[in-house]
Formats: structure tokens, C-alpha cells, sequence
């Protein structure tokens, strides 16, 4: 199993991965229609939510090679 984390997303005090693998498969956690910088729901509106959950998971795409690999604080 690898973990995986992207200095451009939040950076939650919980302690999971924003992204998974295992087997060839990729999970997510945590990864909502959140401001990147404050954590915050970006609006009210679950269309606006839903855009940027979107764009956040897209993010994701990027961060599966070595050099992200652990945790931004280790």
C-alpha cells in the first residue's frame, strides 16, 4: 500500500492519506468542495462544492510518483 499526499491540497490535522493505492486501485479521503488553503466549503451551493471537489481530485493525478510520497510535515 502507498500513501500519498499533495502540498497543494488542505492539509487536515487527521491523519489520513489524500490518496491511496493498493493493488492497482486508488482511494481518496477527505477530498470535498474545500477551499485548498483554508480547508473551508468553498460555498453553500453543492454545484460550486461539487466543481471544486472535482478540480481537487484532478490534483490527485499529480501527486502519484516518488517525490510525493509521506507526509509534507515528515
Amino acid at each position: 500500500m502507498d500513501h500519498f499526499f499533495s502540498a497543494t491540497l488542505h492539509q487536515s490535522a487527521a491523519p489520513f492519506s489524500h490518496l491511496t493505492t493498493h493493488n492497482g486501485v486508488a482511494y481518496t479521503a477527505g477530498i470535498i468542495g474545500q477551499d485548498r488553503s483554508s480547508g473551508t466549503l468553498v460555498a453553500e451551493d453543492v454545484n460550486k462544492q461539487r466543481a471544486l471537489m472535482m478540480e481537487n481530485l484532478g490534483v490527485l493525478e499529480h501527486v502519484r510518483s516518488p517525490r510525493h510520497r509521506g507526509h509534507p510535515s515528515c
